[in-house]
């Protein structure tokens, strides 16, 4: 049995309360690399060890679910590395491959022990916060894109980056997976061409 904290956020970060779920299967703060069950169950990227599109997914429609029931705020980020193709041509296969693992790493490290964060296709990750409101997310969203943008490999001497575009939803009363990724697939697309961050919401966080 594994419990799920979810932290509840003034403007300024403090937390003002934790709500409490549990979980009979599934580690919800996102599965250890090495964890065997998780990977013969095929629930695991093998790539980079994250939660892979069907766990995201799962784990969405339950936090959409623990919304509807307890309006917890959250949002949705989806981060999407636009340029690995070319990275990928120019530098080799090995190269991608341990820039998306730094990447995916660093992904989990910029956000709460209590955030989704998985694999959701080649070059997109999602992340999900929880307990985070409008008046948090741009400030996590900002610090999500600068630890990104300093991520990098040295390979053969050279130091190698990618850059992020980001786009980002907050849940709102009716939404389904379907209107959340949407929503944050056309903030990717209004940040297309350069390195970002752009909000779909109901309105424009403030700073936390």
């Amino acid at each position: 049995m594994h419990i799920w904290t979810i932290p509840l956020r003034d403007k300024h970060g403090s937390i003002l309360g934790v709500i409490l779920t549990f979980e009979g299967e599934v580690e919800i703060n996102g599965p250890h690399p090495n964890d065997q069950r998780m990977k013969e169950r095929g629930w695991l990227d093998l790539l980079t060890g994250l939660p892979n599109q069907a766990m995201m997914q799962s784990h969405l429609r339950e936090t959409l679910g623990t919304y509807a029931d307890l309006h917890v705020p959250f949002a949705v980020v989806l981060v999407e590395f636009h340029q690995l193709s070319g990275f990928r041509a120019r530098y080799g296969q090995e190269a991608a491959t341990s820039m998306l693992k730094v990447l995916a790493r660093t992904l989990r490290n910029s956000v709460w022990p209590t955030d989704f964060v998985g694999r959701w296709s080649e070059n997109q990750f999602l992340v999900i916060l929880c307990g985070c409101g409008e008046d948090a997310l741009q400030t996590v969203v900002g610090r999500m894109h600068r630890m990104t943008s300093n991520a990098n490999i040295l390979w053969w001497g050279e130091e190698l980056t990618l850059n992020a575009l980001i786009g980002y939803a907050d849940a709102t009363e009716g939404d389904t997976v379907e209107a959340l990724i949407q929503r944050a697939e056309q903030a990717v697309r209004a940040g297309d061409g350069e390195s970002s961050a752009s909000a779909a919401s109901a309105g424009a966080p403030s700073a936390r």
